[in-house]
């Protein structure tokens, strides 16, 4: 009996449901966003992605027609053009992820031809994807198990965005299904090797390490920070060696200053930060209660927010830890290095499709998936994975707004929303706590 109630419980909480609130979504979208190029006349591929001839490539010959995947050669360029990659162009890039780079654009070239560097590259990601994804959905009914496949895939803007670009972020979900899969079986080991590999990718994964310290493992907190650190400092050396160790510096110039890359006040391209997601809210206030000089605050402070949000967020996961299951910590915990840095494209929404597969698993495996060793399906947790849930379906939809962008044929979309919806949700787990805390002392 209790292994049917869980089994309807899992379908519940990801599979059809979810499925149900997607699709539909999804296809009222392709319909408003028909309506916006037919009617209105307006840009919509680089409305819901960039541009499609970015200059970073010979379109003719190493793109598709006008299209030029340019977050994959624009590193390319950095790396082979440019005898140290973090001097002259905005590149946060530490030396570990331009390597992957540089060897599919050499294993590409032995072939002369010119864009199997390419799709090279773009053919491993897809498949690593497609892998990670169907491996997230074991357990569920086949039925069931294809269809959500397709919504969570080929109907997600944001990893339709990320194929679109290049943008190695493709590669955080497969990592992100072994990371989770590894809190619910209780494998450090097998968690902190994903975490080193997540850094590689995006350095600011290194905060999910929070979670083996605040549980008290601090060795394997210490394993996983010295394996990081050891890969990219290797790196460093092979990558522009020559300027070893100031290139380490280089690129930390580089990567702090990222976040002023753009402003929140653009509103395009689409961005998911904390910060533009706080100014994309106060935009939305009628025209008789806006207050101009607070969005001039909010863009002045745009650097500022993201670190509030983390570092509170931090403080209230330590003061819960006992409460929280591993998987809500390392939904929440995930969600922070996404949405920190006031530059956080679009693309980067990819680790709500894991996130979600997570919440799956976690209620098939409750028992094995707490920090504190005791089943967790008390309503307190119930309401938490709800909330959970909610806000990583609505950071998978993408639909257009009535506001232009300062190019007045782009239209800005709700991902510009996705990190006011996060707060929202933060706020509303840590008030589910308080309550379950002060319920539990009147008991």
């Amino acid at each position: 009996m209790v292994k049917k109630t869980e089994s309807k419980f899992t379908n519940w909480i990801l599979g059809m449901p979810t499925v149900a609130v997607l699709l539909p979504i999804q296809g009222i979208s392709l319909l408003y966003w028909w309506i916006a190029g037919s009617y209105l006349g307006l840009d919509v591929y680089s409305s819901r992605s960039f541009p499609a001839a970015d200059g970073w490539c010979e379109a003719a010959s190493e793109g598709l027609g006008s299209h030029c995947w340019g977050d994959y050669y624009y590193v390319i360029f950095l790396v082979f053009s440019q005898p140290n990659p973090w001097l002259e162009y905005a590149n946060a890039y530490p030396a570990a992820a331009l390597i992957p780079f540089m060897v599919t654009h050499l294993l590409g070239s032995i072939t002369g031809f010119a864009q199997a560097g390419l799709l090279i590259y773009l053919g491993s990601m897809t498949l690593l994807i497609g892998w990670g994804v169907w491996s997230g959905t074991k357990g569920i009914s086949l039925e069931s198990r294809i269809i959500l496949f397709a919504a969570i895939t080929f109907f997600s803007p944001p990893l339709i965005h990320a194929l679109d670009r290049g943008n190695n972020v493709g590669f955080i979900i497969p990592l992100l299904v072994w990371f989770f899969a590894a809190l619910i079986s209780r494998s450090p080991n097998q968690g902190v090797l994903a975490i080193v590999l997540l850094t590689v990718i995006k350095p600011h994964f290194a905060v999910l390490l929070f979670l083996y310290m605040i549980r008290g493992e601090l060795k394997t907190f210490a394993k996983g920070a010295l394996l990081g650190g050891t890969i990219h400092v290797l790196a460093f050396l092979i990558v522009a060696g020559s300027r070893f160790p100031v290139n380490i510096y280089d690129w930390l110039s580089r990567f702090i200053s990222y976040q002023d890359y753009t402003s929140v006040a653009n509103g395009w391209p689409q961005n998911i930060s904390f910060a533009q997601g706080l100014y994309s809210f106060a935009t939305l206030v009628p025209s008789q209660f806006k207050n101009e000089s607070f969005l001039q605050d909010l863009q002045g402070l745009q650097g500022l927010i993201g670190p509030l949000v983390l570092l509170s967020i931090l403080c209230l996961i330590t003061a819960y830890r006992h409460v929280l299951t591993d998987v809500q910590v390392g939904i929440l915990l995930t969600s922070l290095v996404a949405m920190t840095s006031s530059t956080s494209w679009y693309y980067y929404a990819v680790f709500s499709i894991p996130a979600l597969l997570a919440l799956t698993q976690m209620s098939k495996n409750a028992t094995s998936s707490t920090l504190r060793a005791k089943k967790d399906e008390n309503s307190a947790s119930k309401k938490i994975n709800f909330t959970l849930w909610m806000v990583l379906v609505l950071t998978l939809i993408q639909l257009p707004m009535y506001q232009l962008a300062s190019d007045k044929s782009i239209i800005v979309t709700t991902a510009n929303l996705v990190g006011g919806f996060w707060i929202i949700a933060y706020v509303f787990v840590f008030r589910v706590l308080i309550g379950d805390k002060k319920s539990v002392k009147s008991k």
